[in-house]
């Protein structure tokens, strides 16, 4: 499953795709009500708080996120 902002096509290996804002997508259109193992990304430095703490809302209870940002984050 992934989401991505910009208006791409479903990369080969993802059985679901949102094109929508990460940080404003409902967790029903992600999930279903469901929760994640792993939260992965790359998204903009000057986000970098909003984005984990988005990730940390939609991981399971013992669940990975993982971003990418400067060491100094």
């Amino acid at each position: 499953m992934g989401v991505e902002l910009r208006q791409v096509a479903r990369p080969v290996g993802y059985d679901r795709w949102h094109v929508d804002d990460f940080l404003t997508i409902g967790t029903l259109d992600l999930i279903g009500g469901g929760e994640f193992d792993l939260v992965i990304g790359n998204p903009p430095y000057r986000h970098a708080e909003r984005f984990v703490r988005r990730g940390l809302d939609l991981v399971r209870e013992g669940g990975l996120v993982l971003f990418l940002f400067y060491l100094t984050f």
